[in-house]
């Protein structure tokens, strides 16, 4: 297609630009792919096309200008130059995006891509008016905050999902998918354009808009988990704003509390600013290791307090849940043995938790296998590695401070972190358990215990919502806070699990 703008017989010319389009077309809360889209199909041009009309030099300067990843960012608009789109749209895109864009992260601790989907997300009413929004793209909302119906994750036509980008790969033109599905309810758009009107319906949604600072600097204190996917939460939102607003909490939300002035104690920042400074100085002092040595006692601190922490549930389980189920855990692995789903849960539990090399010596005096000094605690939670290292990061604050400055704190965190995570997983491991064994058999069991030895079936599947709240500031008694939500759809009844080892009264 030509670049060369062509002009329909339009409800409004900008006289200015010799452009087809209106400010009156641009709704409350619009994303600027809605807003590009409806441009597009007011002046019948491709997105290659809006971008060497509206591109920074950066594009321009390409001899052939194309919507590559770099540019087409719709979140950032890097591929865009403000005052051209400015002149252009009579609006300020760049700016009213920014400021809504600060508005749905807010003050969430983490990276951006953890809250605003990557694929276009919408609702099929608002899109039949041409109108989407920013707040689609948040991933702590599940249904339409102006209609109050599912969200849409893929083309209803094709299935295909969409990316969030200025692109025409899924486009024959503006909003018609290659597949021939039409988003718009209407061939003239135009009026719809100019009089439909997108009014906030949920509650929690125009709370979540209209924090106040102080309330936005209480969700800066929150430490959410990365292994903790907000598509899979529907009442994410509602829970961070009821620790947000300190409202009276639900029946099936639990927090956990610190001692008193938890964060006084275990202060070696001195000590780690001493070492870093001798370091500087006497950097020509050959092997010396004092600074290397203490970050490895500290680490060793947290390692071994995970260590403890996590012995401490082990010994819970056999005293309640496993106690009538010993036998079978003893002689666990034996063909002539049948085999007891909470024993098949309580070993691979155990082995892919601690890291143990084998199955057979758990409980046997076989050690796990320890860990690397380099990474972050580990207590032989190894699948969840990554997502504890996430959590000192932001527990730190981007620096090291607060690891050396509070590591009572510190231990008091990664502790519960860690005993939520582990006891889930042996709450899955006894769903895989029950189901990996119902109507197999002896064989069957044992070829598949081969197989699971070796790796974890699942990652965060039923995982209880939880948080971390840091202290204000000035609260004097400086407590941690440790929040989480039960729901009855992710409790097992234990008495109805069938063990063929079991007495029976």
């Amino acid at each position: 297609m030509s670049r060369k703008i062509l002009i329909p017989t339009p409800p409004k010319v900008n006289q200015t630009c010799n452009y087809c389009w209106s400010t009156d077309w641009i709704r409350d809360y619009e994303s600027p792919w809605s807003i590009f889209e409806k441009f597009k199909y007011a002046n019948l041009i491709k997105a290659k096309d809006l971008l060497a009309l509206f591109g920074n030099e950066q594009v321009k300067k390409n001899k052939i200008i194309s919507c590559s990843k770099r540019y087409s960012n719709l979140y950032y608009l890097s591929g865009f130059d403000k005052s051209l789109l400015q002149s252009g749209f009579g609006y300020d895109i760049f700016e009213e995006n920014k400021q809504l864009y600060s508005k749905v992260i807010s003050t969430l601790q983490g990276e951006s891509h953890l809250y605003l989907r990557e694929h276009l997300c919408f609702c099929i009413k608002c899109l039949h008016s041409g109108y989407h929004s920013m707040l689609h793209q948040f991933k702590l909302l599940q249904s339409c905050p102006f209609h109050n119906i599912p969200l849409t994750h893929n083309c209803p036509g094709c299935r295909r999902q969409i990316p969030y980008t200025l692109n025409d790969d899924f486009f024959s033109e503006p909003f018609r998918c290659k597949c021939g599905w039409y988003f718009l309810d209407s061939d003239i758009p135009f009026e719809k354009w100019t009089n439909v009107n997108f009014k906030i319906c949920s509650r929690d949604v125009y709370t979540w808009l209209n924090l106040s600072e102080e309330q936005r600097s209480t969700l800066n204190k929150i430490i959410l988990f990365e292994g903790i996917l907000p598509d899979l939460y529907p009442d994410m939102l509602s829970n961070l704003l009821s620790v947000i607003l300190d409202n009276d909490y639900a029946k099936n939300h639990v927090v956990i509390r610190s001692t008193k002035n938890v964060l006084r104690y275990g202060d070696y920042h001195k000590r780690y600013l001493e070492l870093e400074a001798a370091l500087d100085e006497d950097f020509s002092i050959p092997n010396d290791n004092s600074l290397s040595h203490f970050k490895n006692r500290i680490h060793d601190q947290i390692y071994w307090s995970t260590i403890e922490s996590n012995k401490s549930i082990v010994s819970r389980l056999r005293n309640t849940i496993l106690k009538d189920h010993l036998h079978c855990i003893k002689h666990f692995g034996h063909r002539d043995e049948p085999y007891c789903p909470f024993a098949y849960a309580y070993i691979f539990w155990r082995k892919t938790n601690e890291n143990f090399k084998t199955y057979w010596g758990i409980d046997k005096g076989e050690h796990p296998k320890g860990a690397k000094r380099s990474h972050l605690p580990r207590i032989g939670l190894k699948h969840d590695e990554n997502e504890l290292q996430q959590i000192i990061r932001v527990w730190n604050n981007g620096k090291r401070i607060r690891k050396y400055k509070h590591l009572c704190g510190t231990n008091w965190i990664v502790n519960k972190i860690v005993a939520h995570l582990s006891i889930n997983h042996f709450r899955n491991w006894i769903r895989f358990a029950e189901q990996e064994i119902r109507n197999k058999s002896i064989e069957e069991i044992y070829d598949k215990l081969q197989f699971v030895a070796t790796y974890q079936p699942f990652k965060y599947e039923n995982l209880p919502f939880f948080l971390v709240k840091l202290p204000n500031e000035e609260d004097e008694e400086k407590l941690l806070e440790f929040h989480f939500w039960t729901n009855s759809k992710q409790s097992i009844r234990y008495d109805q699990i069938y063990c063929p080892n079991q007495k029976r009264s």
